[in-house]
């Protein structure tokens, strides 16, 4: 009998159909495993938002924004110079409207958070933050005491600080219980004070506050619960006025003497709940027993037990005589008011001649400028309705001049305002004296010091202009038509647009009629705004100023420079910095893709421009790093590396 021989061909079928079953399995995990390690987030838009929970609790939830894209949700992020690779997160806010965001990870870049109102489709910045806690390493920390917002979702946008580089973060909310402001009670009083005698209000609230046990039964007002704290110290004259204005509630003042910091047994000095003009308290000391002392200063809602919102000041009414005039230094290119209060002056001195002056009339002094020009113009509060009238004198107190009155100003039908255009009043100091009109009450104006035509130089200026180059420096140009005796220009810079530096000097031509081209480039601006202003001088040494000109260098761009980039990973790197880092010292380091630190020193920002990292002793492999500058506690820059083989 034959054997049958085997079918070779039937089985090499299975064993070739085998071996595709085999490879498209392959396959298909292959591409399953690359599409789940390679996908985008899911919350890569705030459509897809992930909710996560608001509670008490501290657990984290752990996210990522590795391959995220940029959303290009509207409006981008107001800070953490938004490069991208965003995720999106959501929840709600309690019931309360007292919550708290925040978001860290253990890689840099640091995250970011934006939080939005409103619909995914409609959404509206509510508040960027790129500073945390340093309790918890916690990169960005957000609050929100907001109860319009209470049942209502807040979308928040995570990112990395100026990068689109991605990775794990975490980010939890929790609920705030409510909070009250710091001064809810004696030992933790907020001192109020005012040197310069101005009738600035501040706003409080005494929402969320509580009963201050042991002085919950003033003598005045009807007291339900919940006060606010303050101190100040009496000035030497021994008079300081306490005022407040209602806001959402009617406030009473209750003031006290205390013995150095015994605020167990403080003494009630006055109590009020109404004062001269309003439904808010106002307490008036004038007492030399209290000259230099503290007091302390209990304000609440009058039969109020809900809180809200109310105005106060402190001031010392010290402006009434000559002797004590306050000197108005800021005499600016604009208009500037400052307000300032007659109503708790005495008369002083003879009546003057025009105003119908009934009393309560206050001093200032001020030096005319060197051309002989100055005007001093005022406002009308319409709260209180007060109409000012200026006298203007020379001399010295108790042997004054009156050489001009007004009481017709320019803002207003009753506003005053004093021109003045006289060369022999130059560089000289002129009184000042503002009372009301027909009035004997007082109240609230305003006043302003300026130059009437601050771009009139001696020399006929034409154009004064800034131009950044490369977000790096400023490029000053100005031209004149005509010059007389112009022995040279000061061009003087500021962060504020208060307080000038002399940051170059540039010579005039004398005395010409053509016209004349200057420039000068101010290499080392600070970032933001910066005021520039030219000091144009004479051979004789009288002096004016130009108009005021701006220049904004964006904090959104680059603050470093690193080359080369790419680098040999053998060799080194220079990095170089423009404008001021607003630290005295910070760090400089160097980590991988994995976070890992490979590198870090510190450095005078002050003192030093420019710095030098030798990357030949850190035996690093060629591949990605990155770099980034902080001052120990907040990213400043962050910039990517890319190292190269010899």
């Amino acid at each position: 009998m034959s054997k049958a021989k085997p079918n070779t061909r039937k089985e090499n079928n299975y064993y070739i159909i085998g071996a595709i079953q085999k490879t498209i399995c392959l396959a298909l995990f292959f591409i399953l495993a690359t599409t789940v390690s390679y996908a985008q987030p899911i919350n890569d838009n705030p459509t897809n938002a992930i909710e996560i929970p608001v509670a008490f609790s501290n657990q984290m939830h752990t996210f990522t924004n590795e391959l995220a894209s940029n959303s290009l949700v509207q409006p981008l992020p107001s800070c953490g110079s938004y490069s991208g690779a965003d995720v999106w997160i959501k929840m709600i806010v309690p019931a309360s409207g007292n919550m708290q965001i925040e978001a860290k990870t253990n890689t840099n870049p640091k995250v970011v958070m934006s939080a939005y109102t409103g619909t995914p489709s409609n959404l509206t910045e509510y508040v960027c933050s790129e500073i945390g806690l340093q309790e918890g390493n916690i990169n960005s920390l957000i609050r929100i005491q907001d109860i319009d917002l209470a049942g209502e979702y807040i979308y928040v946008r995570v990112f990395r600080y100026g990068s689109n580089v991605g990775g794990e973060f975490q980010i939890r909310a929790s609920i705030l219980e409510d909070v009250a402001p710091p001064n809810d009670g004696p030992s933790s009083a907020l001192k109020l004070s005012d040197k310069q005698c101005t009738f600035e209000f501040q706003t409080f609230s005494t929402e969320s506050t509580s009963e201050t046990y042991g002085y919950n039964n003033p003598e005045c007002g009807k007291y339900k619960g919940g006060d606010l704290w303050f101190k100040s110290e009496v000035p030497m004259s021994g008079k300081l006025v306490v005022e407040t204005n209602p806001g959402t509630i009617n406030p009473v003042v209750v003031v006290y003497t205390v013995e150095g910091e015994n605020y167990d047994a403080m003494t009630l000095y006055e109590c009020s709940d109404y004062g001269s003009r309003d439904a808010g308290g106002e307490v008036i000391i004038d007492d030399a027993d209290l000259a230099g002392e503290d007091i302390m200063i209990q304000v609440f809602g009058d039969n109020d037990k809900w809180g809200g919102t109310f105005d106060m000041l402190v001031v010392e009414p010290r402006l009434d005589v000559c002797s004590d005039a306050i000197e108005l230094k800021d005499i600016s290119d604009i208009d500037r008011y400052t307000p300032y209060t007659n109503q708790y002056s005495q008369d002083d001195g003879a009546e003057p001649t025009c105003g119908l002056f009934t009393g309560k009339d206050i001093w200032f002094y001020v030096q005319v400028p060197s051309n002989g020009e100055l005007v001093i113009d005022t406002k009308v509060d319409e709260t209180y309705d007060v109409k000012p009238v200026l006298t203007a004198y020379t001399g010295v107190c108790g042997n004054l001049t009156q050489f001009a009155c007004n009481y017709f100003g320019s803002q207003n039908p009753f506003g005053a305002k004093l021109e003045i255009n006289d060369a022999d009043l130059a560089n000289e100091y002129i009184y000042i004296r503002m009372y009301a009109f027909n009035d004997n009450v007082g109240g609230a104006f305003q006043l302003s010091t300026r130059q009437p035509n601050p771009s009139a130089l001696p020399v006929e200026l034409v154009s004064f202009r800034s131009q950044v180059v490369d977000n790096e420096a400023v490029v000053l140009t100005w031209e004149t038509a005509t010059e007389l005796n112009n022995d040279y220009f000061i061009v003087e810079h500021s962060v504020d647009g208060r307080d000038y530096v002399p940051v170059g000097h540039v010579t005039g031509n004398g005395t010409t009629d053509e016209i004349q081209y200057y420039t000068y480039e101010h290499d080392k601006p600070y970032f933001g705004e910066n005021y520039y202003r030219l000091k144009q001088v004479d051979f004789d040494g009288q002096f004016e100023y130009s108009k005021i000109v701006t220049a904004i260098i964006k904090m959104e761009e680059a603050k470093i420079n690193v080359f080369p980039n790419p680098v040999v990973a053998s060799r080194g790197i220079n990095v170089r910095w423009i404008g001021d880092f607003g630290k005295e010292s910070i760090q400089m380091i160097i980590t991988n893709t994995t976070g890992k630190q490979v590198f870090i020193t510190e450095i005078d920002a002050r003192n030093e421009r420019e710095s030098f990292i030798d990357l030949s002793s850190l035996g690093l492999n060629a591949g990605i790093y990155y770099l980034t500058v902080n001052d120990k506690n907040a990213l400043i820059a962050n910039q990517k590396l890319n190292l190269v083989r010899d």
